[in-house]
């Protein structure tokens, strides 16, 4: 009777054996879907940090590369500079020794010796003169191309930096770096970027500029080879002065300086041709290149954009047999495009116009060139746009007609210029508050900041 008891089938209403296994089952497929999600997140937040980094690392290298390009030529004017001062120095000594020579012969003592002295000091000073002055355009042609390859190398490099920062399960990043150095010439471009004064305007430092400017790649301009003359007086004059514990500053240290460069540049740096090293065409020749925008200017930015960045997600096919999706998929996110600021710039301890800081006389004379990231100007993006937008308006063959077509307003005639200015104007005040505005928008993704705070 027992025997048959013990063979009899569970009960399976009562039989709660295996009950733990169960939920445990039904857990752990819950907890597996849960875990790739969470791989998913992950995913997307590390494709995020990479691709912001790969746009930061663009942004950095390409205003790195334009600060080197701006050492090189502070370099080459250093050589050149050392250059002149030999010559300027040899021909003093030849100077000198002319008058000595003069009065040898007015009291005829020692003529015959002291010009065959002259003589022999002036041949070397011709001599170095012609070595010195293919050397020195040479340095120049050096410069010219430095002026484009720097900015070139730094579109290269932002696109090799960028491609160092692939995440898992995402696209080689396309880190593109633009900067107003990639666009040589004057005109629309450099109006839009610089607001250059119009001619009779003055720059900071009060010289008069017009359309004489002549931008090459870098934000510098061709100088003759006399500035260096100049240059030659300011630092040596600077230089003995600041040993006696004063500062080489004031209107009357000014115009001595420029009495005594004056008179040296007539010297031994004139453009007249013909007679000696001192009066050659060649010192009016394109030599020196020197900054002539301030720091923080448009010409001294970079921006780099990382465009279109992919990450293909694969995760959610893990758990795609909840959704009846049996097929393994992946699915591609793109967030559109990471954009970055940074500047080169010329790193000094005074204001831009101060002694040390001047651009025109120390900025590309020193070493002293850097780079740094900037916060993203998301505005100053926008008016450079519309500004670019209206300047290619007005070089199109149908805008005279449009303007001479439009009809009368309120009586006044055809819209001026300056009203259809304003007018635009308007529009784009607008559009960049909706842009620096917030909710979301573009200014979420953008984090513009128009103080332009440095961090």
């Amino acid at each position: 009777m027992s025997a048959v008891a013990e063979t009899a089938p569970p009960n399976l209403m009562k039989d709660n054996r295996g009950a733990v296994m169960l939920t445990g089952l039904f857990m752990s497929c819950f907890l597996i879907g849960s875990l790739w999600f969470i791989i998913g997140i992950g995913d997307t937040i590390v494709f995020r940090n990479k691709m912001q980094e790969a746009t930061d690392s663009g942004a950095f290298a390409s205003a790195a590369l334009h600060a080197k390009g701006m050492n090189f030529i502070s370099l080459c004017n250093l050589l050149i500079l050392a250059a002149v001062t030999i010559h300027i120095i040899m021909g003093l000594i030849s100077d000198i020794l002319l008058a000595i020579a003069i009065v040898a012969c007015l009291t005829v003592v020692g003529c015959a010796p002291a010009v065959e002295r002259w003589l022999s000091w002036e041949q070397k000073w011709i001599s170095y003169f012609n070595k010195m002055k293919k050397g020195a355009k040479a340095v120049h042609k050096a410069q010219v191309v430095a002026s484009y390859a720097y900015p070139a190398m730094g579109l290269v490099e932002a696109g090799q930096q960028g491609r160092k920062y692939t995440s898992r399960g995402s696209s080689p990043p396309t880190v593109i770096a633009l900067s107003s150095s990639l666009l040589p010439g004057s005109g629309p471009i450099m109006k839009m970027l610089g607001q250059l004064p119009q001619s009779g305007q003055q720059r900071t430092n009060g010289q008069a500029i017009g359309a004489s400017i002549t931008k090459f790649g870098l934000p510098v301009e061709a100088k003759p080879f006399s500035h260096h003359c100049q240059k030659i007086v300011k630092v040596g004059f600077n230089a003995l002065v600041g040993l006696t514990g004063m500062a080489p500053t004031g209107r009357v240290m000014d115009v001595f300086k420029s009495l005594i460069g004056g008179a040296l540049e007539f010297r031994y740096c004139n453009k007249i041709s013909g007679i000696d090293p001192g009066w050659d065409s060649f010192w009016g020749e394109d030599g020196a290149m020197v900054a002539w925008a301030p720091n923080g200017s448009p010409f001294y930015q970079t921006w780099a954009l990382n465009v279109n960045p992919t990450l293909y997600d694969d995760s959610q096919s893990k758990v795609g047999l909840a959704a009846k999706q049996y097929a393994k998929y992946t699915k591609n996110e793109s967030p559109g495009m990471y954009m970055t600021q940074s500047e080169f710039y010329f790193d000094c301890d005074e204001g831009w116009r101060g002694t040390n800081c001047n651009y025109e006389d120390n900025a590309t004379y020193q070493i002293k060139w850097r780079a740094r990231l900037r916060r993203l100007q998301a505005p100053a993006i926008a008016s450079g746009l519309f500004t670019l937008g209206f300047s290619m308006l007005q070089n199109l063959p149908a805008y005279k007609d449009f303007k001479d077509r439009i009809g009368a307003l309120g009586g006044q005639g055809t819209l001026t210029e300056s009203q259809i200015k304003a007018i635009i104007s308007r529009i784009e005040a607008e559009l960049v508050k909706a842009i620096a505005g917030g909710g979301g928008g573009l200014a979420g993704k953008l984090d513009p900041k128009v103080g332009g705070i440095y961090h």
